[in-house]
């Protein structure tokens, strides 16, 4: 099958960085737990999504844009001059509504402290440039560097909180100072390794020019991956809203470990796209199909193992204290194993420059997930959260392999059987 030796290099790259960075997380949420509770591992969930969905709602997809350009050989330089000034005008905007309406802001951001919320809105440009450098490595094809960075941001995290925690006091607000000043050395860093690639590219167009192509192109991709933040993340602010930074803090470690699965479909997703974007349509296709079905399989495989660990796995990282978050562990992997396969599905249609298709699928997973937040949440806590993500997941996943079905000319009920023959024909293949 073409191009799959060095997919499979790239993906290998991809989910070793990010089982590194998972690796990293896992130890930073023990710490967090262990010293401050359920309650401080709340606080610190809502605390660092402030900026992440801030920065997200900012984006305007121009990270999706950036991959799509540069796969098509435009200058890395007019690429980053966008995001440079971008990243600054967006931040000047959101000090400034936040001046002017500060009580929005802690109505969303429920039980943030006054100079918490300050201290996210100042540092939201910063997560907002540093998701914009990491996609210019994806376009320019340096996928171990992009996966790298986000390895790298983690792991100076986890320095910074551990000391903080050990040597001056296990504390929210040495917590919150930790998130700051890792964003910001996280960003130099990716920076100096850009210097480098600025010779990249070889379409030269007017800086005016590419933003209007990059915002046009993001537009179409932006109401999908901002809607797909919402349906992983949303049910924690609801979460917070009608319960307690407590159970926040019990159902952030049930999603810790259920995406843990999602890990791997995030991994082949990173290099499917500016793959298919480079590829012919029916090369990308038939590759797309096969890996759509071999996700789906693999995660039903590592979701079962999951329910067999899960429990002593709680226990043995985060304490007794943590137990009850196996329950919406449980309820919420039938729907991982779904959005694990939409997730390799949606950069395919980025891949062809049909990221609206993603928006679509992922809009309706939204609209279901905030109904059964809505419903479930408010009796049923951090369980009913679960069965609601899990509900949404699957619509989102199912949804996305009729898209596909429908673009393609692919048999629907084909997607979910095993890539059996497709597996022979590649070992055959590879003996010969």
């Amino acid at each position: 099958m073409k191009g799959l030796k060095n997919f499979a290099k790239s993906t290998f790259w991809t989910l070793f960085y990010q089982s590194l960075s998972l690796f990293l997380n896992f130890l930073l949420n023990i710490v967090i737990a262990r010293t401050l509770g359920p309650s401080g591992r709340g606080l610190y969930a809502v605390y660092i999504l402030t900026p992440s969905l801030l920065s997200m709602l900012l984006s305007l997809s121009l990270d999706e844009s950036h991959v799509y350009f540069l796969s098509k050989g435009h200058s890395t330089g007019n690429v980053f001059s966008i995001s440079l000034v971008y990243s600054l005008v967006s931040g000047a905007f959101l000090f400034l509504s936040f001046y002017i309406s500060p009580k929005i802001y802690f109505s969303i951001f429920k039980n943030l402290p006054q100079n918490a919320m300050l201290y996210a809105i100042l540092i939201t440009p910063l997560f907002l440039l540093f998701r914009y450098l990491r996609s210019i490595f994806l376009g320019t094809g340096h996928i171990k560097t992009y996966n790298f960075l986000d390895s790298m941001r983690i792991g100076i995290l986890f320095v910074f909180i551990s000391l903080g925690v050990l040597l001056i006091k296990p504390d929210i607000g040495i917590i919150q100072h930790a998130v700051n000043y890792h964003i910001l050395l996280a960003v130099i860093i990716a920076c100096i390794l850009l210097i480098p690639d600025f010779k990249y590219g070889h379409v030269k167009t007017h800086l005016f020019s590419l933003f209007k192509k990059e915002l046009k192109y993001g537009l179409k991709a932006y109401p999908g991956i901002t809607m797909s933040f919402f349906n992983r993340r949303l049910d924690v602010f609801i979460l917070n809203y009608f319960r307690t930074p407590g159970e926040v803090g019990i159902y952030s470690v049930s999603t810790a470990l259920a995406e843990l699965l999602w890990k791997l479909p995030n991994s082949m997703a990173i290099p499917l796209f500016p793959k298919v974007a480079k590829d012919d349509k029916k090369s990308s296709t038939e590759f797309t199909r096969f890996i759509a079905r071999l996700t789906l399989f693999v995660l039903i495989f590592l979701g079962i193992f999951m329910v067999l660990i899960g429990r002593p796995l709680i226990i043995i990282l985060f304490g007794h204290k943590f137990l009850a978050s196996f329950v919406p562990l449980v309820y919420l992997l039938p729907g991982i194993v779904f959005l694990g396969v939409g997730r390799v599905l949606s950069a395919y249609f980025h891949g062809i420059n049909k990221p609206e298709y993603g928006s679509f699928f992922t809009i309706i997973s939204v609209i279901f997930t905030i109904v059964f937040d809505l419903v479930l949440i408010p009796s049923h806590g951090a369980e009913g959260a679960a069965i609601a993500s899990s509900i949404a997941y699957t619509i989102s996943g199912i949804l996305a392999i009729f898209l596909f079905s429908k673009e393609t000319g692919t048999n629907f009920f084909v997607m979910f059987a095993p890539p059996v023959k497709v597996m022979f024909k590649i070992i055959n293949k590879g003996k010969g």
